[in-house]
């Protein structure tokens, strides 16, 4: 209000000499009170930066005396936050890509100023670099397993023959896999586009054992090879392939719909692998006229594995680290936050984790409706009161208090503005008045002993300020163009300010449409938003949260409870896929094997194995999540196969060591290393879901390989001992 006086000068007469003549008694006034208040700083830049700037481009830019409203904010860095919302293109092969790239695309056409950092981030952005980076995982993923699948088999076959059979076969099956899942499902979803690279690993088991039991009868007999060793390498595998699709199938019925989805086309692949491996590679075999390979000298004496082994020790230290491993995995956690899984070094999630640690705004706070009888600032106390809430938004705060008591302030000025009328002409350069206003300001500055009335934070304004003036004095030419600048910038002051004094109470109900949908509902309940205090990458945390606020207020939604509920889905789900997959599995092979005995011997590997896998797990600080969560029923599902293909070959031998000697031992070995290097490829996906399926698979099938090399011919020994033939050996 004492303000608008003086400013009706210059609106009137809008000249460089009144401009000055306005700061220097602002200056008077501050002179006398020994302080520079905020505002009167900022006008004293602003007419500092009006003759640098023309003194450094010629050009003295926009010229304003009223601050434009800006966020109170002193952090160095400040966060301005924009939404932008569209609905996805399903249609398209990546839904959210047009929309990602147009939003780029406009942020790489605006020239921002120095010290601005946009970048992006939501729940959009990180599902789109959570397809992309799965996308580009499995390709990856898929040209390594090849290269090891390539690499390995050539090591251990040894003949171009039966290489090119075996991936010929397996393109086949993946290309009738993708077909398969497409015509059923009609999409890909991140779980199920690693069976892509899972299937080289998983098929070629079938195609090594056959082709492998198929050189080693050529030794003896080649005009009847094929049809022995699917009598005899083709039952085995029957029985591996319904084991690993009941496991599979397992999947199927649990509410965790990517989950089933896996287990369908996973399903479907070991079946078509099975028959792909029992038709095509003969075929193959016979186009290209395989030839037997040399034959060798069978061991016909070695050690008595029965006296030389030391099995009893073997399964006694089996036992105690199984127990032990038992005990350490008791309390191993179930981590549901999908935030973990994403690619920690992609933009959308350092962003947000960025804003969520300096308590901006996260996707994964609370929020919910409450009704306008409510007790708010009772209920935002008890959440403040929860050692996991760091603050509580409710909308209807954002609405000011005692508006209409504010507004009789208002008023005053705002007749004072009305009166103002139109602004005068801009007059005439008068370079005279223009430089005694100068002088008289240079002389209240120098005279006044500013060094002594004001701090050193003001001293600095003051003494830039004097450097500017005595800058225009001595440049006369700059006055006009000076001039034309202050007499634009005082108009539009004016404006703002008849603009900002015009307002008027106003309540939520009354904001534009597009803010007041983003507070309050149509029937009157307010947004309220609970902001975390913890790492929200935790689930423990999470459910200490989510727990905490439903304590206080249960009707509450958002990211963090969807993914909490989620969470027990997939829990649930595992729990049900396992004991199904597991209850399968047993029913097969007491059915195969005919003896409930037999059955158990082959479970008790892969019981270590899930044991000393998890055990690792946990050692190296990984969790079960929702991806990799599938890992303990696919050990039993897939690791079944070895321990099947060496009990079914030693039921079919005289003694242990034929077994050890034969084709199934190569093919168990060669199958064991090539679904390694699969897992192992994938393991380096940027998808860390992906990732971490992967790495514990390829701990899982290692441990595999030496369990069924040494703990499961100690148990065959011990509980089922071969009678030894006279003059023979075990």
């Amino acid at each position: 209000a004492d303000s608008v006086p003086r400013l009706a000068v210059m609106y009137r007469e809008p000249s460089l000499a009144n401009l000055l003549d306005y700061l220097r008694q602002q200056y008077r006034d501050a002179a006398d009170m020994q302080v520079i208040m905020p505002e009167l700083v900022y006008q004293f830049d602003a007419f500092n930066e009006l003759v640098e700037q023309f003194g450094r481009s010629g050009n003295p830019g926009s010229f304003h005396l009223v601050q434009k409203l800006a966020p109170l904010d002193t952090a160095d860095v400040h966060y301005q936050l924009i939404s932008v919302k569209r609905a996805p293109a399903f249609s398209e092969k990546l839904p959210n890509k047009a929309m990602m790239e147009d939003i780029r695309a406009t942020i790489d056409a605006v020239d921002s100023n120095d010290g601005v950092d946009v970048r992006i981030t939501g729940e959009i952005a990180m599902m789109h670099e959570e397809i992309s980076s799965s996308i580009a995982g499995v390709e990856f993923a898929g040209m390594l397993s090849l290269v090891l699948l390539a690499i390995i088999l050539g090591i251990g076959v040894r003949s171009i023959i039966v290489i090119s059979a075996i991936f010929i076969m397996l393109f086949i099956g993946a290309m009738c896999a993708v077909v398969f899942n497409l015509m059923v499902f009609e999409r890909f979803n991140t779980l199920s586009l690693a069976f892509v690279v899972m299937f080289f690993g998983l098929g070629v088991d079938f195609a090594v054992h056959y082709s492998l039991r198929i050189l080693e009868l050529m030794q003896t007999s080649r005009e009847t090879a094929v049809v022995d060793a699917t009598e005899d390498a083709g039952v085995a595998l029957g029985i591996c392939t319904l084991t690993s699709a009941l496991a599979f199938l397992s999947f199927m019925p649990t509410d965790y719909i990517g989950l089933a989805e896996l287990g369908v086309i996973s399903a479907f692949g070991m079946v078509f692998a099975y028959f792909l491996s029992l038709t095509f590679i003969p075929a193959w075999f016979r186009v290209f006229r395989l030839q037997p390979p040399p034959v060798r000298q069978r061991m016909s004496s070695g050690p008595d594995f029965q006296r030389s082994l030391p099995v009893r020790s073997i399964l006694l230290m089996a036992l105690l680290l199984a127990l032990a491993a038992a005990w350490y995995v008791r309390d191993m956690t179930f981590n549901y936050n999908l935030l973990s899984m994403r690619d920690q070094q992609s933009e959308a999630v350092i962003t947000l984790r960025e804003l969520q640690d300096n308590k901006v705004i996260t996707n994964y706070g609370i929020a919910a409706l409450v009704d306008p009888d409510t007790d708010l600032d009772a209920l935002k106390q008890r959440l403040l009161a929860l050692p996991s809430v760091a603050d509580v938004d409710i909308s209807s705060e954002h609405i000011p208090l005692f508006q209409s008591q504010k507004q009789q302030y208002l008023l005053p000025v705002k007749q004072q503005l009305a009166a103002l009328g139109e602004p005068g002409q801009l007059p005439s350069m008068n370079g005279p008045l223009t430089g005694k206003a100068i002088d008289r300001f240079i002389a209240d500055i120098e005279q006044g002993d500013y060094q002594n009335i004001f701090l050193d934070d003001d001293l600095a304004t003051i003494e830039a300020l004097l450097a500017s003036l005595k800058t225009l004095k001595a440049n006369e030419k700059w006055w006009p163009h000076l001039q034309m600048a202050v007499a634009d910038g005082i108009v539009d002051d004016v404006d703002r300010l008849q603009r900002w004094f015009a307002a008027e109470p106003y309540t939520l109900e009354q904001l534009p449409p597009y803010i007041r949908q983003r507070l309050m509902t149509d029937d009157g309940r307010y947004l309220m938003h609970v902001m975390p205090a913890v790492d929200m990458s935790d689930s423990r945390n999470s459910s200490v949260f989510v727990n905490e606020v439903r304590s206080v207020y249960p009707g509450a939604a958002g990211m963090v409870i969807h993914e909490w509920g989620v969470g027990k889905v997939v829990m649930d789900s595992f729990r049900e896929a396992a004991s199904l997959s597991i209850g399968f599995i047993f029913i097969v092979l007491v059915l195969t094997f005919r003896r409930l005995s037999t059955a158990f011997l082959v479970f008790v590997p892969l019981i270590l194995v899930t044991l000393f896998t998890l055990a690792i797990a946990k050692m190296s600080g990984l969790t079960l999540n929702m991806a990799n969560v599938l890992v303990v029923p696919l050990i039993f599902g897939l690791g079944v196969d070895a321990c099947i293909h060496v009990v079914h070959r030693y039921h079919h031998c005289s003694n242990l060591r034929e077994v050890l000697f034969s084709s199934t031992t190569k093919a168990v070995l060669i199958s064991a290393l090539t679904t390694i290097g699969t897992f192992f490829s994938i393991s380096f996906s940027p998808h860390y879901g992906a990732a971490s399926i992967g790495y514990l698979l390829t701990i899982a099938l290692s441990l595999l390989l030496v369990i069924t090399f040494v703990v499961l011919p100690a148990l065959l020994l011990v509980f089922e001992p071969k009678k030894p033939a006279p003059g023979g050996s075990l």
